[in-house]
């Protein structure tokens, strides 16, 4: 919704302005990676279809839904980057109705919006 709002004002208005998309997937470095994947060695599931379970599968991909460890991950390593995008002045975002918008996050999606692209962007 604020996505749409704000390219519709950007439009209207004919300001100068970028939207950025950043998919949070590959946002941990090796070492952390290689750390954690220890943790997460060959996770098998079943999955129950009518009552019925199916044979055991390896999950080879992402961490497992409800793992307590992937909000924290999540928080340890992006919050910090969102953090930084709010509070710096030099980053300029996108004024609607007198609120800056800067960010918006979703799951492991980050949209950046920068008014003023040209010096916002470098920073």
């Amino acid at each position: 919704y604020i996505y749409y709002n704000i390219q519709q004002t950007l439009q209207k208005n004919k300001i100068a302005a970028m939207i950025i998309s950043i998919d949070a997937e590959k946002a941990f470095d090796s070492t952390i990676i290689k750390t954690i994947q220890a943790l997460y060695d060959k996770p098998n599931a079943r999955i129950k279809v009518n009552g019925s379970l199916s044979k055991s599968i390896t999950l080879e991909r992402g961490t497992r839904q409800g793992c307590a460890c992937s909000p924290l991950l999540f928080a340890l390593y992006l919050e910090p980057l969102t953090q930084y995008i709010r509070q710096n002045k030099e980053i300029i975002g996108i004024n609607i109705q007198d609120k800056e918008h800067k960010l918006a996050c979703y799951a492991d999606d980050i949209l950046i919006f920068l008014g003023q692209p040209t010096n916002s962007l470098p920073k």
